[in-house]
């Protein structure tokens, strides 16, 4: 089985850990099972699938020192940042529990004697979530939850620059105990991102690179299913002579 390294970039690359890399049968098998899930999921309804993500809201805060330390061992962010960070998101998180169902209610639009018109928040099925390295719990935050609660199942991969927050993620969500399917991680680089992106997904969700959002949007117009990116470059810094370090 192939192993995906975890380093440490501010301490010479020293290795903190590794995950195994998912296989081409396993992502086909947690597709599946996403979309086998989709349906139930989708009829829970909002307020139970908020209720059900609570516990994850509570594991969060619990651990978080935990979360932030990984972090700053895995991307050589500095511990104060990556507390910052992550306490930003956990709020975050409680307000998408606590407005959702108030969001994503029915809405009616216009109404009269003879007509209704009524705007409906559907789901709109398995959500392929790919996230970047930089906010490695922020960023699987925004992949995952808000998903979640719209009714999405989600099958998530993290950046192969951060394994080990991805499964300490992975590890913190399931104690929700969700249903079977609902929510997978998977493992690896840009190529077990691509091979889920061209399973039978329903959408795309993704952070990361112009060059990988342009290949993902490619694919998506071929199965004619909904993509969300947000796509950045590299900010240049300059220090002048003059600065002083």
């Amino acid at each position: 089985m192939t192993k995906l390294i975890s380093t440490n970039p501010a301490k010479n690359y020293e290795v903190l850990g590794s995950v195994e890399v998912s296989t081409v049968a396993e992502i086909k098998q947690k597709v599946a099972a996403a979309q086998a899930a989709k349906t139930s999921w989708k009829e829970l309804g909002v307020a139970k699938r908020i209720s059900l993500l609570w516990p994850v809201y509570e594991e969060l805060i619990k651990r978080k020192k935990e979360i932030a330390l990984l972090i700053t061992k895995e991307i050589g962010k500095p511990i104060k940042q990556s507390l910052d960070d992550l306490e930003g998101n956990i709020s975050f998180f409680k307000s998408w529990l606590e407005n959702a169902e108030k969001y994503l209610k029915d809405e009616i639009t216009f109404e009269d004697e003879k007509s209704i018109h009524k705007i409906v928040y559907e789901p709109i099925g398995v959500a392929a979530a790919i996230a970047p390295w930089n906010y490695p719990c922020d960023m699987a935050l925004w992949a995952i939850i808000p998903n979640l609660i719209t009714g999405n199942p989600v099958v998530f991969k993290h950046s192969e620059d951060t394994p080990l927050t991805g499964k300490l993620m992975e590890e913190i969500i399931s104690v929700a105990k969700l249903p079977k399917g609902v929510f997978s991680e998977i493992y690896g680089d840009g190529r077990v991102g691509e091979t889920l992106a061209n399973e039978n997904i329903d959408f795309i969700w993704f952070t990361g690179s112009s060059k990988i959002g342009k290949l993902l949007y490619q694919t998506a117009a071929q199965k004619f299913i909904k993509v969300i990116l947000e796509m950045g470059g590299s900010n240049p810094g300059i220090i002048f002579s003059d600065a002083n370090l």
